[in-house]
């Protein structure tokens, strides 16, 4: 990922003791089934014919719903050089806006 690598580089470079961005990647999972799941939180349970079930069971559509992945960037808030730098490198690849 090019957004990484740029924000990993210029850390680096403009680092003294702490990182002054860090980045991690994550999958997410949209809904999990009551067998597979973290817990109550991310799950939903519907009653029909006064059976409870998973929604997954009733639902085809949340069932093959798919995970996404996502990309974070941590600085401190303080620190508005590597916001700014952030901010650049989103225009540059998200937006595909370089200037800004």
């Amino acid at each position: 990922m090019l957004i990484e690598k740029e924000l990993s580089a210029w850390s680096e470079e403009k680092s003294i003791d702490l990182p002054r961005i860090i980045t991690d990647r994550a999958d997410r999972s949209i809904y999990s089934a009551m067998a597979g799941g973290k817990g109550p939180w991310d799950q939903m349970r519907i009653k029909i014919n006064g059976s409870v079930m998973d929604m997954a069971d009733s639902s085809i559509i949340v069932k093959n719903t798919e995970s996404y992945k996502i990309f974070r960037a941590y600085i401190d808030q303080s620190d508005t050089i590597a916001k700014n730098h952030i901010d650049a490198c989103i225009n540059k690849y998200v937006t595909g806006n370089a200037n800004g």
